[in-house]
């Protein structure tokens, strides 16, 4: 793009100025990220119970995290990041709950279809 690195690195540091912080002042930077990451995926589980999906893609969007925080455990793992290993985890553990209260929910709708009276026009 620019034909050398010294361009790149003049037009990174335009848009992003470099940002120079010692290991201590961003020690906090994984257990906070890890914490949020928990969060997000204790709101996205309440959110499953509470409408009771049934959702095709909320189960995808279960199955392709859950390929990614296997990967992401196994990475984390040879490298020896604790914080990585517990968010991997732990996101490996929900996404799996969170799958199996779909598929849960796609059985038991299977087995009590909803009257055609009580169904709302489309």
């Amino acid at each position: 793009m620019f034909g050398n690195n010294r361009g790149l690195r003049l037009f990174r540091h335009t848009i992003i100025p470099p940002v120079y912080m010692s290991d201590e002042s961003v020690q906090f930077l994984p257990y906070t990220a890890t914490s949020l990451s928990v969060v997000g995926r204790g709101i996205f589980m309440f959110l499953l119970y509470r409408n009771k999906s049934t959702n095709s893609l909320s189960l995808l969007f279960c199955v392709l995290n859950m390929g990614s925080a296997s990967m992401w455990l196994y990475y984390s793992m040879q490298k020896d990041d604790i914080p990585m290993v517990v968010r991997s985890s732990t996101e490996l553990a929900l996404l799996f709950f969170s799958a199996a209260y779909i598929i849960r929910n796609k059985m038991i709708d299977q087995q009590h279809p909803v009257p055609p009276h009580q169904l709302l026009p489309t």
